[in-house]
């Protein structure tokens, strides 16, 4: 077997996992950090509209972590906007295809993190969007 043809094909694909891997995790202990960091006023946004449910929403949101992969893909897009005196944070939610309380979250700011979840988030707060 032609070693080095596997090394110079895998290596590549390899290292850009890796580096993907390791801009979610930072993405994901970003916005996370924005998330604990609230407090006082606040106004959250669910496409572009006042929430009906900022604290749930808020919360819901604190509880995004990595999952495993399943054979599903993310569907219908939710914009969701956080505005405090420190800023703003801004997510990209997409409705799991197989479970329709689970959202794969997305982190807009870079653009590694744009189309590569950095984690999952399952809460029925989002139904009515």
């Amino acid at each position: 077997m032609p070693v080095k043809s596997v090394v110079f094909f895998v290596a590549p694909i390899v290292i850009a996992i890796a580096i993907a891997e390791i801009v979610a995790a930072r993405s994901r202990a970003e916005a996370l950090n924005f998330l604990r960091d609230i407090s006082g006023h606040y106004k959250v946004y669910v496409n572009s509209k006042p929430a009906r449910d900022p604290d749930g929403i808020v919360s819901a949101l604190k509880t995004t972590a990595p999952q495993l992969a399943q054979h599903s893909h993310p569907t219908k897009m939710i914009r969701v906007d956080i505005e405090n005196d420190r800023g703003t944070l801004t997510l990209q939610l997409g409705r799991d295809s197989g479970y329709a309380q689970e959202y794969w979250v997305f982190y807009p700011k870079y653009r590694i993190t744009l189309n590569n979840e950095i984690g999952r988030v399952t809460t029925p707060v989002f139904n009515e969007y």
